[in-house]
């Protein structure tokens, strides 16, 4: 028996549901279901694209035969940016700091409803980082970042590799911001010989209504954790022909 590890976000752990909820546990779920041995389930949540060292210890641990990479969210987020383009507001990111090192139960990010209030917020927001054009996000940075994790991940010699792009949040901003970097994960995973799979292309593509598939601002709802579950299944049939999708619909 070999062991599959997640690793990245607090998404791999499914926040704000709980693990049996997450896409990780849903993927192994239907391994397990059809019978195929990579049926061992291990996550290391929080892990920021600086911290690659953090994979060592669980990937000789567990023999981890395949891993799939939930990353750069933290790196995307206006609680991180801002501090890094405005050093003055640097204490404002300390609670961020503590839930990405620790992992914290109540997000940093707070609950954001589709109120009325957070509508007007979101946009606005949106409109002002468009007129800036979206200074706060340094794309240089951001891929000097994940080049730097990857190479160290493509150290580790893992059999298999599975890269997942960004993943949809409800907030217009941080959206567009994963939208920029997209390109760059599915080129550093051709250039370390790593699986990509395009969740916000895939399931999301540009112009998707948003119902159902958001908790709130920041994190996925529970069939949007089952429909990737269902994404990941059906890029493992390429070298897994036993494994099946069908038995995720409704697990909501």
């Amino acid at each position: 028996m070999s062991t599959i590890l997640f690793a990245g976000g607090c998404h791999v752990v499914g926040y704000p549901f709980g693990p049996s909820f997450s896409f990780a546990t849903l993927t192994v779920q239907v391994l397990r279901e059809r019978g195929h041995d990579l049926n061992e389930l291990a996550t290391l949540p929080y892990l920021p694209l600086g911290h690659a060292n953090q994979l060592t210890g669980p990937v000789a641990r567990h023999q981890v035969h395949t891993l799939v990479l939930q990353i750069g969210h933290y790196e995307t987020t206006l609680e991180y940016l801002i501090p890094k383009r405005f050093p003055s507001r640097q204490n404002s990111s300390e609670k961020v700091q503590a839930h990405i090192s620790v992992g914290e139960s109540q997000s940093p990010f707070g609950s954001l409803p589709g109120t009325v209030a957070w509508l007007i917020r979101n946009r606005l927001k949106y409109m002002a980082d468009q007129l800036t054009g979206s200074y706060c996000l340094d794309t240089h940075s951001f891929q000097k970042q994940l080049q730097s994790f990857l190479g160290m991940v493509s150290g580790l010699a893992i059999p298999r590799t599975i890269l997942l792009s960004p993943l949809p949040c409800d907030d217009l901003t941080l959206m567009s911001y994963r939208r920029k970097v997209n390109p760059m994960y599915a080129r550093e995973a051709v250039a370390n010989g790593f699986d990509y799979v395009d969740l916000l292309e895939d399931l999301w593509p540009t112009g998707t209504p948003r119902v159902k598939m958001h908790h709130d601002g920041a994190h996925l709802s529970k069939e949007s954790h089952a429909a990737i579950a269902c994404r990941i299944c059906q890029h493992l049939t390429a070298t897994m022909p036993q494994v099946r999708t069908a038995g995720l619909a409704g697990r909501s």
